[in-house]
Parts: C-alpha cells; structure tokens; sequence
C-alpha cells in the first residue's frame, strides 16, 4: 500500500494532488487543517494499494457478461461511496464558530443517529446562512404530512416497497381505522402481490373476519374489472410485490394492471431498521415521480432512526406515518413533526390511536 499526504490551499486542490499522483482508486485516510499566513491550510493522508490493480482487471473482465442495470447498480454504490468521503471532507473543514453547544450537541446527535454526511453537510450550510432557528431549519429540510391531510386525500392507496417491511400490516392497519372512523364505509382490500402466497392468505383472511371486499388482480383483465368497480368503495388499499432483484419500480409500473387507477396515491413503505446503504437502494429501486409520501415501519425494531430524516431529506417525500408492533390495534400514528422530533432525539415511540 502506498500512502502519501498532500497539502493545499483548499480542498480542491488538495484532491487534486491526489488523483494526480494515486489516481482514481485513492482512499482518504486523515484530514486536518491548522492557519498558515491567515489563512486555513489542509492537509490530507491518502493511500491506494497498488496490488489490487490485477484483481480490478480480474474483475472487469469478469463484468463482460454483467447487465446494464448491474453496471449500474454498482456504479451507483461506488458514486455514493465517493460522494460519502467529499462530504465528510467538507464536514471536517467547515469552520463552526457559529453553532452554540446546544446546536453542536443535536449535531453529534444526528450523525450517531446515521442520518448520512450529506444531511449534515447540508444541515449547517443552512444554519450558516439562516437566522432561523436549528428546529426550523430541520422542519425545512424533512417534510411531514401527516395522513388524511392534502395532499394525500384520495379513494385509493397504493403501497410498495421491499419484502417483509409491513405493507401488508399496513394496510390492514389503516383499513381498520378507517372503518372506526367511518362505520359505514365500504372498504376493498386489492392484492396484486403474486409472489407472496402468505400475504395473499393473511389479506384475505382478515378482509373476511372485518367485512371488507377483497380481490385479486393478476392480469389486465382483472385489472379492468377492479378499474370498474372503483366507484362502489369509499376507500381502497392496494398491496404489491417486493420487486425480485433486476426490477425496480418504474419497470413494474409501467406493465401494472392497476397503472389506470385514476387519482391513486402511492406510498413506499420503509422501515428505520434497514442500514442507511439498504435504505439509500431502496430508494433507488422504487424512485417513481408518482410517489406520494413515505411510510415508516417497525420502529419498535431499530435502535437509531436516522434514516427517516435522511430519505424525506433525499426524496423530498414528506413521512406520512408511523407503524411498529406485531398487533393490529393501538400500532398506528399518524406522523407530526412532534412525534418525529420525540422519535429522533428521544428515542420516545409515538403515542398510537
């Protein structure tokens, strides 16, 4: 391994050096900075080994055969890894004489709390700029609607996302307090998820113990016959599949036989237990310009919650919910900037009704 450390005015033209001299396969190892003449000077160890350069043409040579989309899948992974070391150069190297003890505190905070080096950077660019208050600032950067509200009103709701995250309980969940709310209202559970026979099993059974109608939707042609029926319910749920590897949404959705549900809104469901790099290729596979809010499950599973910010942050898909519990009952809150802020800081789970 050959490691060397470069030195510079700024920190583009220390990378410079750097990729001058080790190339692109460079590895940031340490950076510091002191005053030199008054005025900031860096400097940075950087290393690269040098014996994986056969291995990398072993590889490449392997990746012949490899799709498009895997190319770019991984190239995407390489990018936000890249991305990952800019961003914690920048962090490093902001001067902060700004920020009080109280706002360094909730700083440290949220990178314990994984919410990723481009939230942070982000994060006191903006206090840096701004008067307003570090709250104010976070509530800028995380949008939360909570559900019900415009613009997430409408007859029929779609949720995707990855295997074994809770759409199923989700909807379940959300088809009974809906009922509570309105006794009278005639509910239709939809699934079109034909992967999984054990949801199809746990949907149908359910929707006969609480008197909702149920279908499934395999083709176009059942498809059609749902597209006709959408006027003799108040409200529709709608499960989907995970997605195999090799598919994201936009494939999916382009074939669905439910793409012509006029007015129908779609929430991608997550859950904070996933790793940030998990959460990042999620939000990859299921980018869809159609999606209306994100969903957040299991949170009595995971131990940091940093995720949530990081992907209203990314998507600009405000959080619309909070599930956590195997029960059906007393397991659902419908997302506030209070319950968001108790969750974040607090590690306080919300108040559920």
């Amino acid at each position: 391994m050959q490691v060397k450390t470069f030195t510079g005015f700024s920190t583009q033209e220390v990378l410079k050096k750097i990729k001058a001299t080790l190339g692109d396969n460079a590895v940031i190892l340490n950076t510091t900075t002191e005053m030199k003449n008054g005025r900031k000077f860096y400097q940075v160890m950087a290393a690269v080994d040098n014996s994986l350069e056969k291995e990398e043409e072993r590889l490449l040579e392997g990746m012949e055969g490899e799709s498009k989309r895997d190319r770019e899948e991984r190239w995407y992974i390489e990018w936000n890894h890249f991305k990952d070391q800019i961003y914690s150069i920048l962090k490093d190297t902001m001067d902060l004489p700004y920020l009080s003890s109280r706002q360094r505190t909730a700083i440290r905070h949220l990178e314990m709390e994984g919410v990723g080096e481009d939230f942070i950077v982000n994060l006191l660019a903006l206090l840096r700029r701004n008067g307003a208050s570090f709250m104010d600032i976070l509530g800028r950067m995380v949008p939360v609607v909570p559900w019900g509200e415009e613009p997430l009103q409408g007859r029929c709701h779609i949720f995707v996302g990855p295997h074994g995250v809770g759409k199923t309980s989700i909807i379940l969940k959300l088809a009974l307090k809906y009922r509570r709310e309105h006794p009278d209202s005639r509910i239709c559970l939809v699934n079109v998820d034909n992967y999984q026979a054990k949801g199809k099993m746990f949907l149908r059974h359910y929707a006969e113990l609480s008197d909702f109608s149920y279908r499934e939707v395999e083709g176009l042609k059942e498809g059609a016959v749902l597209l006709g029926e959408v006027g003799r319910f108040d409200m529709i749920f709608v499960d989907t599949p995970g997605l195999p590897k090799g598919m994201d949404f936009d494939m999916w959705w382009e074939n669905s036989p439910i793409k012509l549900m006029e007015g129908a809104r779609i929430h991608l469901v997550l859950s904070p237990v996933y790793s940030l790099q998990q959460i990042q290729h999620y939000l990859n596979k299921f980018q869809n310009e159609s999606l209306s809010s994100l969903v957040w499950t299991k949170l009595d599973e995971a131990c940091i919650y940093g995720s949530i910010l990081y992907s209203a942050f990314k998507t600009q898909l405000p959080i619309s919910l909070f599930s956590y519990g195997a029960t059906l009952k007393n397991s659902l809150a419908v997302a506030s900037r209070p319950l968001l802020w108790n969750l974040i800081f607090k590690h306080r789970l919300p108040s559920f009704h």
